[in-house]
């Protein structure tokens, strides 16, 4: 099936994209060294049994008698603001005539694997170095339904299935 996506590639963005990641990967180095240098301990207390709350905002309505179900304010503000993104990326697919396979791609590989991304940052060395989140096992790091996401660890983990598939692609 052939792409309406034409791109044109020139000196300066194979540069810059190399400068660009570049500097990422010295940014995320400094952290790590400094971190290990200066032995930070990024404990956080209680942060997965701490109930958030701002005036009358709680953390989950319409639970059931016995407390559990409902609807999580968190989760569904997140739903909605990749529902959005998606209807509008659709929108400006349609609006300059370009094929959806695409963005069809990044819906059924990238999400999804921004959930798991940001599950395993989420809960990795959550309670000091070397304690996961809960005493998490590996896998255990993966189970987005549990407490303990990281926005950061969703943006890595799909900017890189990203440049997987458009290398892969291209």
């Amino acid at each position: 099936m052939e792409s309406n996506l034409k791109l044109k590639i020139d000196k300066r963005v194979i540069i810059y994209t190399g400068l660009w990641i570049i500097l990422s990967a010295l940014i995320i180095s400094l952290i790590v060294l400094s971190s290990k240098y200066f032995r930070i301990d990024w404990v956080q207390n209680r942060g997965f049994d701490t109930v958030l709350e701002y005036g009358n905002v709680k953390d989950v309505y319409l639970t059931k008698s016995n407390g559990t179900g409902g609807i999580r304010v968190y989760a569904l503000t997140m739903t909605l603001g990749m529902i959005v993104a998606i209807g509008f990326s659709l929108y400006n697919f349609n609006k300059k005539d370009l094929s959806i396979s695409e963005l069809a791609i990044g819906v059924i590989f990238i999400i999804p694997c921004s959930l798991f991304g940001a599950s395993f940052f989420g809960k990795l060395n959550a309670e000091g170095i070397g304690r996961h989140a809960n005493g998490s096992t590996f896998w255990g790091l993966f189970a987005f339904w549990e407490g303990g996401m990281a926005i950061h660890g969703g943006v890595y983990v799909g900017s890189i299935v990203w440049t997987i598939n458009f290398l892969y692609n291209w």
